[in-house]
């Protein structure tokens, strides 16, 4: 019987000097996957995880499957990024308050509004117009339903290379607003895709839900005189990428773009040429031409 509980003494502490054992490799373990974890992390992963903060969940990955029909960004590291900077810059640079009523024009799948969730307070406001309604119905239930300010708008509007199956035509659409209610409007890779005689009306409705004084954003791709190939001229005023998708890229006259501007009492204060064509003059900071205006009448 002494030898019996002898014995199994003995196992008793073989058995616990094992469980020790595995406890400090399971731990030793643990740390050295948290400390692969650390350093594999990159300013792109670090980046996507504070835009995750605000527990909007991220795009997955097959939405980015065209970058062209989605909103240019090849990836989510892209997506965060663009929209992160972009709006930084409107914040710091360009004037825009947590309390302004701001308007998205070509909202995509948030890449903006995702970032001024963080910024924009009641009672300032954020709405978005999109052509395409799957885009739509994303920010509705990913961004609108955390957010009461925001709201995300279907603008049914034909455009064959967007939105082929659209009901309205762009140059007979009106958005959704009473005149003067804006204090802040941009429009990112919108007018690049537009014809001219849509593009003029968008631009007088810009102008109409634009309080005097307010500020509006826009990119476009435009020259001082027509290219030549590999473009194709469309009018007298631009020129466009494809023939059979006219609005897949449109590049405008410059002084033509400044003449719409002026007949719609938009002042234009900047224009910034970006990196596409490598003129002396482009900056690296965009690829498109950024025109900055103002609302005539304000103070």
């Amino acid at each position: 019987m002494a030898k019996r509980k002898k014995r199994s003494k003995v196992q008793g502490r073989k058995v616990a000097a094992i469980q020790r054992k595995t406890r400090k490799t399971s731990k030793s373990r643990r740390g050295k996957a948290i400390k692969r974890r650390v350093v594999k992390t990159t300013p792109k992963r670090a980046a996507v995880r504070k835009a995750a903060s605000n527990l909007i969940p991220l795009p997955p990955k097959r939405m980015f499957f065209d970058p062209d029909r989605v909103d240019g960004s090849n990836n989510v590291q892209e997506f965060i990024s663009i929209g992160e900077n972009t709006t930084e810059w409107f914040i710091r640079w360009e004037g825009l308050l947590g309390e302004h009523r701001v308007l998205d024009l070509g909202c995509g799948i948030g890449r903006m509004a995702r970032p001024l969730t963080r910024h924009i307070r009641q009672p300032g406001s954020y709405d978005g117009i999109e052509i395409a309604l799957y885009k739509v119905a994303y920010c509705r239930e990913t961004i609108e339903s955390r957010f009461s300010n925001f709201k995300f708008h279907h603008a049914d509007v034909f455009n064959k290379y967007y939105n082929p199956q659209g009901r309205t035509k762009a140059c007979e659409y009106r958005f959704p607003f009473p005149d003067d209610y804006f204090d802040f409007v941009y429009s990112i890779s919108v007018f690049t895709h537009m014809l001219p005689t849509d593009m003029e009306h968008y631009i007088s409705e810009i102008s109409r839900v634009l309080k005097p004084g307010a500020k509006c954003i826009a990119s476009f791709s435009i020259t001082d005189v027509r290219m030549g190939e590999p473009y194709h001229p469309y009018s007298d005023v631009c020129e466009i990428y494809r023939v059979e998708e006219p609005e897949h890229g449109v590049i405008y006259i410059e002084d033509y773009v400044k003449g719409v501007y002026s007949k719609r009492r938009l002042r234009i204060s900047k224009v910034t040429h970006g990196s596409w064509r490598h003129r002396k003059d482009s900056t690296e900071a965009h690829k498109q031409d950024i025109v900055i205006a103002t609302k005539s009448g304000g103070g």
